[in-house]
């Protein structure tokens, strides 16, 4: 997998997902050591006219500090970052549910303080995800003497209020093709969240030529979560993203359908298509497009994957050549396959980066990355999983990132299972495109394959159908979910029945059925 990000080599090697909010502030000050502030996110689900308590705990820095506490709204860019307003309980009732015992504490060294707080739904409260930030803000005397950074903690308080008829709604534009500053293309489409819930999308894109060749299936993110490495962005009520990714491949004049894959939610999805047609001169052609040092830099093996008895060793060597004619430097960083990841191998095992994180390679030259990993004795049986993220600088820039996925299993005995979760269906140039949106539940990945029988109100068979993983796309990791795609001739009008059948190594192990609704011209699914 390739992940295209811009930045400096810390703002890489420390990207996190917006946990803390750093506030440049010039001030004449000397300091050592800052307040902390934990949890940084607090989840409250709530019915209407429930009142629930929660707790902040500042952890004291090396000096007396006085700390402001403020409520502040929560609004998303189209980047997925959260720009933070002052707030008014008038045009943001939430903002009036929450309330602290304490808006100013003085924290002293060697002594946490411990700050409560309460939130109090009223009855007419609408249903949805109503975030409300608390500003933990440490007060900095000005001095004469040096210049410091003001440091401000931004926790979102959630407060999901549970109201019959909720449902995630997803709205999507039909995606496009653009030209960055160095003409080099890239796919973007546009989703809004047209309901209450704040939820976690994310997207793939196929682009193919008009003979109906894949040029590159292309990973669809904001910059916020590439940022942060992550490959999801939670979508906050209202809001209005730019998903978007790089496209390496060379797109000479021509039409292309441009196909993106919006998945969100609990497995839920969503398809567009467009046709899009490139002129001469829009995009970068041949060698301007796939020839960058950054290109010419080759990381093998492709992936690391240990099998391991609890208490076992393994060591893994990763070499990094540079086949282009510039110096390059390399960065390499252990990254989650999503926070709280149940099955992570950095949370589960010990995994460790042995020697510098990063060199600098010259031309033509290698060098290795060594990673080393170790089981707990004590390590329940199934698959831990990660990434090894190689960050290619030329100069102070990153101009590619290389994702090794680390695989680890403990050996034994285990259920298989999966559930099917979604239908969708979008038509196009060679018949009907079926998608089935799949959540591994096995404790190790899977391959999963299908079949997926469509059956007309009268009753007679349209067709059968085999689900496979779309190119490129090997197995469905433990708690993930992934698309199943079978291809079907164009349809009649009317409402089919649909038959789906998942296996696994040949054993059968999920069937459902849903509702599939051909509409003239345009499809949709009905609602499960």
């Amino acid at each position: 997998m390739l992940q295209v990000a811009r930045g400096g080599r810390s703002a890489w090697r420390t990207a996190a997902a917006g946990i803390v909010v750093l506030v440049g502030v010039l001030l004449i000050a000397p300091r050592v050591g800052a307040v902390g502030v934990r949890p940084l996110t607090i989840d409250i689900a709530a019915q209407p006219g429930d009142s629930k308590e929660f707790e902040l705990i500042l952890s004291p820095g090396q000096g007396t500090e006085r700390v402001h506490l403020s409520l502040y709204r929560a609004a998303q860019l189209p980047t997925g970052e959260l720009s933070y307003l002052p707030g008014d309980p008038a045009s943001d009732p939430a903002l009036g549910w929450v309330r602290l015992e304490k808006n100013q504490v003085d924290v002293e060294p060697g002594a946490e303080v411990q700050v409560r707080g309460h939130v109090v739904v009223p009855l007419n409260a609408p249903g949805g995800s109503h975030t409300v930030v608390i500003m933990v803000e440490p007060e900095r005397p000005a001095v004469a003497g040096q210049i410091t950074v003001r440091m401000v903690y931004a926790v979102r308080v959630t407060i999901n209020v549970d109201r019959p008829g909720l449902r995630p709604q997803l709205q999507a534009d039909l995606p496009t093709l653009q030209a960055d500053e160095e003409k080099r293309p890239y796919v973007q489409i546009s989703v809004k969240n047209a309901s209450g819930l704040k939820y976690p999308v994310t997207g793939e894109a196929t682009i193919r030529d008009a003979q109906r060749r894949l040029v590159q299936r292309v990973p669809l993110s904001t910059p916020a979560a590439r940022q942060a490495g992550l490959d999801q962005t939670p979508i906050y009520p209202g809001a209005q993203l730019l998903l978007n990714g790089t496209i390496d491949k060379p797109l000479p004049p021509g039409d292309y359908e441009v196909r993106a894959f919006l998945s969100y939610a609990d497995g839920l999805q969503l398809i567009r298509t467009a046709t899009v047609t490139v002129k001469e001169g829009q995009f970068a052609a041949g060698t301007a497009v796939t020839a960058r040092p950054a290109d010419l830099v080759q990381a093998s093996p492709a992936q690391l994957s240990a099998v391991l008895r609890p208490g076992g060793l393994s060591v893994q060597v990763v070499n990094v050549k540079n086949g282009s004619d510039q110096p390059v430097h390399i960065e390499a960083r252990l990254r989650e396959i999503a926070p709280n990841y149940e099955r992570s191998v950095l949370r589960q095992l010990q995994v460790e980066l042995r020697g510098a994180s990063g060199f600098d390679l010259q031309p033509q030259r290698q060098g290795r990355v060594i990673v080393s990993i170790q089981a707990p004795r004590d390590l329940t049986i199934g698959g831990y999983y990660g990434w090894l993220d190689l960050g290619v600088f030329i100069g102070q820039d990153l101009a590619k990132t290389y994702s090794l996925p680390i695989s680890v299993v403990i050996p034994g005995d285990w259920p298989v299972q999966a559930e099917i979760l979604d239908l969708e269906h979008a038509a196009g140039a060679d018949g009907e495109l079926l998608s089935v949106s799949v959540r591994n539940d096995t404790p190790v990945e899977i391959a999963p394959t299908g079949t997926i029988t469509l059956v007309a109100a009268d009753g007679s068979v349209a067709g059968r159908f085999n689900l496979g993983l779309p190119e490129g796309t090997t197995s469905i990791l433990p708690g993930k979910t992934a698309l199943l795609l079978a291809t079907a001739p164009s349809l009649k009008t009317g409402t089919y029945k649909a038959q789906i059948t998942l296996q696994v190594g040949g054993q059968q192990v999920a069937t459902a059925e849903k509702a599939l609704d051909i509409e003239p011209q345009t499809g949709s699914v009905s609602d499960p």
